[in-house]
């Protein structure tokens, strides 16, 4: 099998003050030029509640929601980047999504994406090692979000801060080969840096208008394809959340719930080959670099089972074709 090089990430965050929860409108579509792009999100989004070409409508028709506490937030940005392995170049891909944000946002309003920032807030991103990232992304605090963009505020300029940029993750099996296999694959990350774990004072800093973001997830993944193995995993993400968030550090069993169920669709949970148990997250938000401690506690995501057709990384879905 070959990996074609789109990586899709799905980094976890969670609101620190629950309150009152509000509905966010659920969708995802996109559109290209490129029939290889296409047949591969196809792939991915085939059959999916969230796919809904609607998604791309401002406002939009669609009518499917989910109980948010924290914010909604909207994205439309394109994804322009090549794949080496496959001779390709200058591919764009245009993405439309609607979801909820579970870290609450301080701010109203729209803001340019930008490279190095999580997409729409909560460490979501659609990224690729070649990948330029261009776009418009919003944030409301009020049910559904759905008003034309164009009558929406930009959001308040807000002080430049230091955020480490970094992910990491390491598999343990007890087969040295499919070790070897695992580990290397987070390598491919473009922002992987083997002492992401250690602390923000030994990596280097992206600037942030937003919160600093950290994630550390721990768990295990069984494999059922070829040869069955249970895998332990760690792993951890820095980032700018790319908004003002409200700051301190959670855990919980629906810190996932939002980033994975959300945005990897169920249709794919019923699969072959590698099923997510028993995980483990905890999560910060802060305005500094200076966090050198996640803090918190960790909280198990109790009954969680997701069957995925083709995931080798937690937080990253590699999606595999066939040579």
């Amino acid at each position: 099998m070959k990996m074609f090089g789109l990586y899709l990430l799905f980094s976890l965050s969670s609101t620190l003050a629950t309150g009152d929860a509000i509905q966010c409108i659920s969708c995802i579509a996109f559109k290209s030029d490129n029939e290889f792009a296409l047949n591969a999100f196809k792939f991915v989004y085939n059959n999916s509640d969230m796919l809904n070409q609607q998604c791309q409508d401002d406002p939009t028709a669609v009518q499917t929601t989910i109980n948010c506490p924290g914010s909604c937030v909207r994205a439309n940005f394109t994804m322009k980047y090549g794949i080496p392995t496959l001779n390709t170049s200058n591919i764009e891909v245009q993405f439309f999504t609607r979801t909820c944000n579970p870290v609450k946002s301080l701010d109203t309003g729209c803001k340019d994406i930008q490279d190095g920032q999580a997409v729409m807030g909560l460490g979501i991103g659609f990224v690729n090692p070649n990948a330029t990232v261009f776009g418009k992304q919003c944030v409301c605090n009020t049910d559904f979000c759905n008003t034309d963009t164009r009558n929406f505020p930009n959001l308040p300029e807000v002080p430049a801060t230091k955020c480490p940029n970094c992910f990491q993750a390491d598999f343990v099996s007890g087969d040295p080969e499919l070790d070897r296999s695992l580990n290397a694959q987070p390598q491919h990350y473009p922002t992987y840096h083997p002492l992401c774990g250690e602390g923000p004072q030994l990596l280097s800093a992206v600037d942030c208008r937003g919160t600093c973001l950290v994630v550390r997830i721990a768990g295990q993944v069984n494999f059922t394809t070829e040869r069955s193995k249970t895998v332990a995993y760690t792993a951890i993400q820095r980032q700018c959340s790319g908004f003002r968030t409200e700051e301190g550090c959670l855990a919980g069993p629906d810190i996932g719930r939002f980033a994975i169920s959300e945005f990897i669709p169920r249709n794919l949970l019923g699969g072959i080959g590698v099923f997510f148990q028993g995980l483990n997250a905890s999560v910060c938000t802060y305005s500094t670099a200076e966090q050198t401690t996640l803090g918190g506690t960790s909280g198990a995501m109790g009954g969680i089972t997701w069957s995925l057709k083709s995931v080798t990384v937690p937080l990253v879905l590699f999606v595999i074709v066939t040579a």
